[in-house]
């Protein structure tokens, strides 16, 4: 019998994927799925569907779909990054990367398969979290059609894939609080957000240099808010109450290339300027420069926030110190590579506020640590079941912002 010949077609391939999954999944592996499950029939689905697109793979958490056109499938991936950055919906998500490929594919039956089905999977990996990731291909047909700020992200080495593929990366505008551990919009209610260092971040740009202002408040946001102890925020978003230890990085981003990034941290109520510096950036500069200038200037920020916080907190008598306050401390003492001594400040956040995600956290990491000294085979038990509690608390505030979860249940 003579074989059937496989058929073949230009598509743009879609492929999305839920930030922290594999960690979620590690806590509580029935009530993850439930919330990916909401996330895809909330938002992924829709939007793929008013798009024209049609999902022909579920992996896990992530989706692999096709569409017809591409210019479809970029507005369907910005329109899904939209939704979650803005909090439409039943309360806020989780983010998700999304990386899109065109490419001639495979077609078996409703299925996809090839080369450029494995690319597109593997530059979502690529985008940052709520952004889009494209191929070069994909940039070309677009960048004049949707007038969007796509910033070059250079030539990258994917996983089983020969050659080096080309990447552009995008990412929304935000207009409200960054999502992070303990939601901003219930600071009204939540004494511990009142008391969390909170960092606002402004920037500002000639019309020529706009993308890369953009792109660069956009990382630190997002690196800022992987220390989970702090809240962050754009100067943009709704007024928000000034807190005890409130600050406020500036960018300002001068010219169209060669581009100099001048940088002002200082505390949000006060004339007086924590610190300064210029950062330097080529004409041609690509996703991976921004990100480590972004990276740079958020290590400076960490430092100086828990030197001036530490400081403020070390006035009062330690006995009256609130759960946060304990916290602070222990990571100043863990900055200055003190993490045994910091330990007991951690535990004692941990008592205050049972509820202080970040305080079992750094306590299980104190007591690893001490085990590595010592070899106290309790140290490293309590380790463990020290950081059980911190992800059965990590799971159950995702699923509560994402309101896949009663309070009275938890």
């Amino acid at each position: 019998m003579p074989s059937v010949p496989l058929k073949r077609r230009l598509a743009a391939i879609m492929a999305t994927d839920v930030v922290g999954y594999s960690r979620l999944m590690e806590s509580d592996e029935e009530t993850t799925l439930a919330l990916v499950k909401a996330i895809h029939s909330d938002v992924v689905e829709p939007n793929i569907e008013r798009n024209g697109g049609r999902i022909f793979k579920l992996i896990g958490d992530g989706t692999l779909s096709v569409f017809d056109s591409v210019t479809g499938a970029v507005e369907c991936a910005m329109a899904i990054q939209r939704e979650l950055a803005d909090g439409t919906g039943e309360g806020a998500r989780p983010a998700i990367r999304i990386g899109i490929n065109l490419a001639d594919v495979l077609v078996d039956g409703s299925d996809m398969f090839g080369d450029g089905v494995n690319v597109a999977s593997r530059i979502e990996a690529n985008a940052l979290p709520g952004g889009i990731c494209v191929t070069d291909g994909v940039y070309h047909q677009i960048a004049t059609r949707l007038g969007a700020k796509f910033v070059a992200g250079g030539e990258k080495r994917l996983k089983n894939i020969e050659r080096p593929v080309r990447v552009w990366h995008w990412q929304p505008r935000r207009t409200g609080p960054i999502p992070a551990a303990h939601s901003l919009a219930n600071e009204a209610t939540s004494s511990r957000s009142a008391e969390k260092v909170l960092v606002r971040v402004a920037s500002s740009s000639s019309s020529f240099s706009g993308d890369i202002a953009g792109l660069a408040s956009s990382s630190i946001e997002q690196f800022l808010s992987e220390r989970r102890w702090i809240d962050v925020a754009p100067t943009s978003a709704p007024e928000m109450s000034i807190r005890a230890h409130d600050y406020t990085v500036s960018i300002v981003v001068h010219g169209a290339g060669p581009f100099r990034l001048s940088v002002r941290f200082a505390s949000t109520t006060a004339t007086s300027i924590l610190w300064s510096r210029a950062f330097d950036l080529p004409a041609d500069c690509q996703m991976d420069a921004i990100e480590s200038v972004a990276a740079e200037i958020v290590s400076l920020v960490v430092d100086k926030v828990l030197q001036v916080s530490s400081k403020a907190v070390a006035t009062k008598p330690e006995s009256s110190w609130s759960a946060y306050e304990n916290f602070l401390c222990g990571r100043m003492l863990d900055a200055k590579h003190l993490l045994w001594e910091a330990e007991r400040f951690f535990e004692r956040a941990a008592q205050l506020d049972p509820g202080l995600i970040e305080a079992h956290t750094m306590h299980a990491i104190a007591l690893t640590h001490t085990f590595s000294m010592e070899g106290t085979p309790e140290r490293l038990q309590r380790a463990g079941d020290v950081s059980r509690i911190a992800l059965r608390l990590d799971l159950c505030a995702v699923l509560c912002r994402a309101g896949s979860v009663d309070d009275a249940k938890l």
